[in-house]
């Protein structure tokens, strides 16, 4: 499997719709190109987003459809595919130099997200929403139904320059960060959450989205029921395996 086919692969590894051979695939691809995972966390968090509008468990030949059509999909020709034989004329402009592969990641990304949310859709069920709906959007929604839980919980997390609050709620197995004083990760940099074990293990929960305008809601991903504690770190773009800054600030779930 070439570069640009694993790459198309990122929209159902972001749902764990992969096989092992393939997961192991993409994660070498991840290693190597170091860009691209924040695109497969955007990606992960697209298709949460989506799986929490459903609970209706849909037939599994859907996951094998989306495989074979990521499969089938025509992937662009490599980059230097073009004769290289061939000299501009006169009349010919020479192209203007460009970041090839930026381009055709660009142009790939639309397909992407509909792999991720049509894997989200196979996995999870049928849930649809628009950005430009009035109606709250699906983390909103989903804060809505973890504060409203019997077994509801919050929790601040202060740092220096703000603080973000984290609603669990441990029969739901769900968890979601909002905040309105987090300020802008340096350039470079970005915040990710993190959940921790009882043996002390740290889990990452997803990166932080930035906000223009200064509020910031999350849903934070991984086995919350059985989390003891989160944490944020400020982690390079494209986030980390585990946490490799002293963490900004920790709560202990009770």
């Amino acid at each position: 499997m070439n570069a640009a086919d694993t790459y198309q692969l990122l929209g159902a590894y972001a749902v764990d719709a992969l096989d092992d051979t393939e997961r192991a695939e993409v994660e070498r691809y991840l290693e190597a190109h170091p860009d691209d995972r924040a695109e497969m966390h955007s990606l992960r968090d697209a298709a949460a987003d989506l799986s929490l509008l459903t609970e209706t468990a849909p037939p599994a030949r859907l996951r094998a459809s989306v495989l074979d059509e990521v499969r089938r999909t025509r992937p662009l020709p490599p980059e230097g595919s073009a004769s290289a034989d061939v000299e501009p004329t006169e009349d010919v402009r020479p192209e203007q130099p460009r970041d090839e592969l930026a381009a055709r990641r660009r142009r790939r990304a639309p397909w992407l997200l509909g792999a991720a949310a049509a894997a989200a859709v196979a996995i999870g069920g049928v849930g649809v929403w628009s950005p430009w709906d009035d109606a709250p959007g699906p983390t909103q929604t989903a804060i809505s139904q973890i504060t409203e839980a019997p077994d509801a919980q919050e929790y601040t997390l202060r740092m220096d320059g703000g603080s973000v609050t984290i609603y669990r709620s441990e029969s739901q197995s769900r968890a979601a960060l909002r905040s309105t004083t987090l300020p802008n990760a340096p350039e470079g940099r970005a915040y990710q959450m993190w959940l921790q074990h009882a043996d002390g293990s740290m889990v990452s929960a997803g990166l932080v989205p930035r906000a223009s305008d200064g509020t910031v809601t999350m849903m934070l991903s991984g086995d919350v029921a059985q989390a003891v504690g989160a944490g944020m770190t400020v982690e390079p773009a494209g986030g980390s395996r585990q946490p490799t800054s002293e963490p900004l600030g920790i709560v202990e779930f009770r």
